[in-house]
């Protein structure tokens, strides 16, 4: 099984629910605006930001591997 095949399969419930929220829904159905999807780029740059230097420090401190392993891999998935 490829990666993206994995990827699709491990994520099939979240999708689902990302497809259930209204403004998801419409924009799929009839497109979005410019200035949405402008909006949504900036919001989305700035959580990816933010993602990975909190996922580092928070993997800096705990000692707990059910914890800290997978905060490193997805630290180290950026790379």
């Amino acid at each position: 099984m490829t990666f993206y095949e994995r990827l699709v399969r491990d994520t099939a419930a979240e999708r689902d629910e990302l497809h259930t929220i209204p403004l998801v829904r419409r924009a799929m159905q009839a497109g979005a605006s410019r200035t949405l999807y402008q909006s949504f780029l900036t919001e989305a740059y700035h959580h990816v930001k933010h993602t990975f230097p909190l996922l580092a420090l928070a993997a800096s401190r705990t000692n707990d591997e059910r914890y800290r392993a997978p905060l490193l891999r997805h630290q180290l998935a950026k790379d």
